[in-house]
């Protein structure tokens, strides 16, 4: 994790220059765009393939008007050319810091696929996104996520649980819920499932005993592939009324408990070239005071 800097172009610039090696591939998101599919990913890692840069858009509905500095309509362009940029922008890793360092005193950017455009390096391909896919930018946004959160998701496809099959998992909050249902498909699939919890012996508000957890489980098959936590607390009132002590312990598991997930898994799954993915997951109450946040970590190639 980094600093930003003063411009989404620093941003980038900080983030994609941490990388020290020059190949693979990067994808730069909007945290604003909190509904990022599977599907867009593939599209965007299957277009790489082929090309060196990659954009995600969708067809606008609207029509778009192009005025002059009296606020006076100038020209109505074809809305059937145009197209909504969202985002994942994807690039090999070698082309956009090149693109960053030939405009590294220009600021006049607002992404990074404007800075590959405009120095000629390579060509832009564009993937289709999805309207859910949007950006959180005014109040209403915040009443749409908040609906979108309550949709059930659709179940990932058979061919990628297939994947799983003699995989080392290990997953925390195991005995209950989630968990333990994430366990058990991981298990049907034929993953090498390790499962605990607070109730097993392990929990994940006491950073000693997630490493030897895992120390054991790497121990025991010189690997680890996955690690997914779904261990919470989730306890409802309002803040007025909850006791101070269980709100601490809510945050030492809910929050700091995710960072010894991933503190302790970070040096056996970089064995495995994985890097971690953050799931931020919100219980919906009618509510504000009583809302709870907690956070999953998973991984994934």
């Amino acid at each position: 994790m980094f600093n930003g800097g003063k411009s989404r172009k620093e941003s980038s610039y900080i983030g994609i220059m941490s990388i020290e090696d020059n190949d693979g591939y990067v994808f730069i998101h909007d945290c604003a765009r909190p509904f990022l599919t599977l599907e867009i990913i593939d599209r965007c890692q299957q277009a790489l393939q082929t090309y060196d840069a990659v954009d995600v858009a969708i067809p606008t509905s609207d029509t778009i008007l192009e005025l002059d500095s009296h606020n006076v309509i100038t020209s109505i362009p074809n809305r059937n050319r145009l197209r909504r940029g969202q985002t994942p922008q994807c690039f090999k890793l070698s082309l956009i810091k090149k693109a960053h360092e030939y405009f590294r005193d220009n600021d006049n950017f607002t992404d990074d696929c404007g800075l590959v455009i405009e120095s000629g390096f390579a060509k832009v391909f564009v993937v289709e996104g999805a309207e859910e896919n949007f950006k959180i930018t005014y109040p209403q946004d915040i009443v749409l996520a908040d609906k979108l959160l309550q949709i059930p998701q659709t179940k990932a496809p058979h061919s990628q649980l297939g994947d799983l099959k003699d995989k080392v998992i290990v997953c925390f909050g195991a005995s209950s819920g989630i968990g333990e249902c994430i366990a058990q498909i991981a298990t049907e699939y034929g993953g090498i499932v390790h499962g605990t919890s607070l109730t097993l012996g392990c929990g994940i508000g006491n950073f000693s005993e997630v490493s030897r957890y895992l120390k054991m489980v790497y121990a025991q098959h010189g690997r680890i592939d996955f690690v997914i936590n779904c261990a919470a607390i989730l306890e409802m009132g309002s803040i007025e009324h909850r006791n101070l002590a269980d709100i601490y312990s809510e945050i030492q598991i809910n929050f700091l408990g995710s960072i010894h997930v991933v503190k302790a898994a970070i040096p056996y799954l970089k064995k495995m070239s994985r890097v971690p993915l953050r799931f931020l997951h919100q219980v919906h109450v009618p509510e504000v005071e009583r809302c709870m946040v907690y956070i999953h970590l998973v991984r994934r190639q």
